[in-house]
């Protein structure tokens, strides 16, 4: 709705949504947002990703790397 009112796909923030899915619907998640636009999806491992992410960056205290 958003992208028809406006023109863009808006930026999607998913905060450690992937803990509280079962893996089958971490994959459906994975593959719908990969659709619509640019989303941001935190996580406390990479292990929680279903699918390759186009970008991964790891946080760690005080640092920021690219992986």
């Amino acid at each position: 709705m958003i992208a028809e009112q406006r023109g863009t796909p808006p930026l999607v923030l998913l905060d450690d949504v992937l803990s509280e899915l079962d893996a089958s619907r971490r994959l459906i998640l994975a593959e719908r947002i990969g659709r619509v636009g640019q989303a941001v999806v935190t996580a406390t491992g990479a292990d929680a990703l279903p699918l390759e992410p186009a970008q991964l960056l790891e946080v760690t205290p005080g640092v920021v790397t690219s992986r």
